[in-house]
């Protein structure tokens, strides 16, 4: 995991991006190497942790921490690729979260849409798709569908939500 110890905008936001860190998992207990972004905003700070994935195709996110909301903490997740992608490939990873007092399972999934392509005169960026679901009473429940695209040394540039 390369050493970070930056700052990005991102729309009117700017996070704060550290690491590797040693982070001990809320939920498990378990001591994980991780990178910690935190987004001071207007209604309060906004904490995160990230750490690769166990199938090691991404980053997933251990801990969200935001203001007026429960904290949640996870085995991780699929939030952003990487290693060796192919456009239109989809993967998805299976995964617990642990919000409040109780634990369910959620499932993200990723489709990258489009691979080294300029956007805004920025070369080499990527488009992907990410949604999370889990199951709720035998159905499936989607809770957010998105579209990132992601150009390096700018970070994510670009945020729609469906």
């Amino acid at each position: 995991m390369p050493k970070v110890d930056e700052t990005y905008r991102h729309r009117n936001a700017t996070y704060h991006i550290k690491g590797p860190i040693e982070w001990k998992h809320l939920a498990t207990g378990e001591l994980v190497t991780a990178y910690e972004r935190i987004n001071p905003g207007a209604d309060g700070v906004k904490h995160q942790i990230f750490t690769i994935n166990e199938d090691k195709n991404g980053l997933g996110r251990l801990f969200d921490g935001r203001p007026h909301r429960d904290t949640r903490t996870s085995s991780g997740g699929l939030k952003f690729p990487l290693g060796l992608w192919r456009e239109g490939e989809t993967r998805t990873f299976h995964y617990r979260v642990w919000d409040s007092s109780k634990e369910t399972g959620r499932t993200e999934t990723l489709t990258i849409q489009k691979i080294d392509f300029v956007y805004q005169n920025d070369p080499q960026c990527l488009e992907f798709g990410w949604s999370v679901s889990e199951q709720i009473r035998s159905k499936t429940v989607t809770h957010e569908r998105q579209t990132y695209t992601y150009c390096p040394g700018k970070s994510m540039i670009n945020q729609i939500r469906h």
